[in-house]
């Protein structure tokens, strides 16, 4: 039985507006066996949401989006988080924190919050990640948002980033980034969408299942 797991999901404890009840339920029922939450650090809510995920019908990670523009508020809050969150994910704003997400080993998956900033895909960044062990996030959510040539320009964009981070082969998280229940989508549903982006259909699927595996068992092993 192969185990399928959406590493972003936002519910209305955090960006999102179905509660989380309303997630795991429809993701249960479309194939999946856990979902990361992003809405961990986003108030003041830690225990209240802590003890909503524990009563779900599927397994719920915690997952911190490191979201600043500076290497040294991310750092700080990574130090914060690393030993409590299942997963962190850094927001790749700039150059300068990418390639310091890239390089850095309690860091799991860099991702990227505007279609624009796939651009910084590049042999040089992908070789970082490769050597660190570290994933690159692809999210499906901009190819839903988006009509006419606006996706278009959007799917060339990722096309363009994925095309290079193939060849160097490392390994990649496909999420919906689902900020409510009918943005989730199945996981046959997730790799056909991973297609249109020019990725293999075998990949998209190990980018739903062995590559998140990978990143908690590295976490559980540390």
């Amino acid at each position: 039985m192969t185990i399928y797991l959406d590493f972003n999901v936002s519910s209305n404890f955090g960006e999102g507006q179905s509660t989380p009840e309303d997630m795991a339920k429809i993701s249960k029922i479309l194939g999946f066996f856990g979902l990361a939450f992003a809405d961990f650090f986003q108030k003041d809510n830690y225990k209240e949401l802590k003890e909503a995920l524990s009563k779900l019908p599927l397994t719920a990670y915690s997952r911190v989006n490191l979201n600043f523009d500076s290497v040294a508020k991310n750092n700080k809050l990574l130090n914060r988080v690393r030993d409590s969150a299942d997963v962190v994910a850094v927001a790749c704003l700039n150059r300068r924190v990418t390639v310091w997400a890239a390089r850095n080993t309690n860091v799991d998956l860099l991702y990227f919050p505007d279609v624009k900033m796939y651009k910084q895909v590049d042999k040089s960044l992908v070789g970082l990640i490769y050597s660190s062990g570290n994933a690159l996030e692809i999210s499906v959510r901009p190819i839903l948002l988006n009509r006419g040539l606006r996706r278009a320009n959007v799917l060339g964009i990722i096309r363009s980033a994925l095309e290079i981070a193939l060849k160097e082969q490392i390994s990649l998280v496909l999420t919906s980034n689902a900020h409510n229940k009918f943005e989730l989508r199945s996981p046959r549903a997730l790799a056909a969408l991973g297609s249109l982006l020019g990725m293999p259909y075998e990949v998209s699927m190990e980018a739903l299942s062995k590559n998140p595996l990978m990143i908690l068992e590295r976490r559980k092993a540390k």
